[in-house]
């Protein structure tokens, strides 16, 4: 193992970044800053791969992407690309820099497109970014295919410029692509049910939100100076902060911060979506879980007074209560894995602010996060 004195991240074209300060403000507004850097290092990687498509699978991945519009014309990026993080400073767990997992960034990103284009489909989710998402534009089978484009696009961007980790990092790509095509079955079967027990939902959000940043930390871990113990550590990490992200995101949805009318989006209610707080609630013995189950058998657009009262009902079936409780579970074992890891201390703040700046959820001191 190499020891690496100095600070980290190191970054393309700028100095080590500190980050930690004395304020969740500060702490999440240090790593925004990163993303200007993170994305001028990944983003043209992955816009060489797609560019090197053939039509009309290149226009429709660069679509996908942002970087062109209805008409076919250039335009900007579309997002944020925060997720890009999560390998990039896995990759710093040693600290050193993250420019070595650069390619492993670009083909994990890549492949999340492919998800994405997917799942739209799936769900007949007709906007993405704000736009119509890429079925919605250019047609169902094309959206498809064009998202299997993508996956192979992934295996090219990792075997291009082979190196120690090239052979682990297909398999885990591989092994992740089939996961959360699982996940996504999982998903729609549900859907399709009235009820489902806890344990089904978990393998779902397993399957599907955990295998994705498990796979993006172990990828960043396996291309630092690190021994296999460590990267499963890191690998363990990414689970957990999958766990975080879908719990947060399913606690946002019914009871986050409202939207410009003052109310919470609640799009998970009315689509009737089996996520962790619903099935949480209908496996209470509460008597309130009766007239909550009733609600999921129909298929009628709730109003806003009744959404109001479904998110009530799930607050007192122990919804909320269960995912805050899992939640906290979740970040103290999080942080045991970068204990586990032995992560450079810069290394370990950057990675403790990046859920932070993902969830919510301060994975910075030792003991767990007050959800209140």
């Amino acid at each position: 193992m190499r020891s690496h004195p100095s600070a980290c991240p190191k970054t393309s074209g700028g100095p080590a970044v500190t980050v930690g300060g004395p304020t969740t403000r500060s702490a999440t507004t240090d790593l925004v800053r990163l993303l200007p850097q993170a994305q001028n290092l990944v983003l043209p990687r992955i816009r060489q791969s797609l560019e090197g498509l053939e039509e009309p699978v290149r226009g429709m991945a660069l679509y996908h992407f942002g970087w062109r519009d209805e008409q076919g014309r250039p335009s900007a990026f579309a997002g944020r690309a925060r997720s890009l993080l999560c390998p990039l400073l896995s990759a710093t767990v040693d600290g050193g820099s993250w420019e070595r997992a650069r390619d492993a960034a670009a083909a994990w990103y890549v492949m999340s497109g492919s998800f994405l284009i997917h799942d739209d489909v799936v769900d007949a989710d007709r906007v993405r970014r704000g736009r119509l998402a890429l079925w919605a534009q250019y047609g169902a089978p094309e959206a498809i295919l064009t998202g299997d484009a993508l996956l192979s696009a992934a295996f090219e961007i990792l075997a291009e410029h082979s190196t120690h980790a090239t052979v682990d990092a297909v398999r885990m790509l591989a092994g992740t692509a089939c996961e959360v095509a699982c996940g996504q079955i999982l998903d729609v079967a549900a859907e399709r049910r009235v009820e489902i027990s806890s344990a089904t939902a978990l393998n779902t959000t397993v399957a599907k939100t955990c295998s994705y940043l498990r796979c993006g930390a172990y990828l960043g871990a396996l291309y630092a100076q690190t021994n296999p113990d460590q990267v499963g550590a890191m690998a363990d990490f990414g689970h957990h902060l999958g766990m975080i992200v879908q719990l947060s995101d399913d606690l946002a949805d019914i009871w986050g911060d409202p939207d410009e009318a003052g109310i919470p989006a609640r799009t998970d209610i009315v689509a009737r979506k089996k996520t962790l707080p619903v099935v949480a609630a209908l496996s209470s013995q509460r008597p309130e879980r009766s007239e909550l189950a009733q609600y999921y058998e129909t298929t009628h657009t709730p109003d806003q007074d009744e959404l109001q009262h479904l998110a009530d009902l799930l607050d007192r079936c122990g919804g909320r209560a269960w995912c805050q409780q899992r939640m906290q579970d979740e970040v103290t074992a999080a942080h045991d894995c970068l204990d586990r890891a032995a992560a450079h201390p810069q290394a370990r703040q950057n990675l403790a602010d990046y859920a932070l700046l993902l969830t919510h959820s301060s994975l910075a001191s030792s003991a767990p996060a007050n959800q209140s």
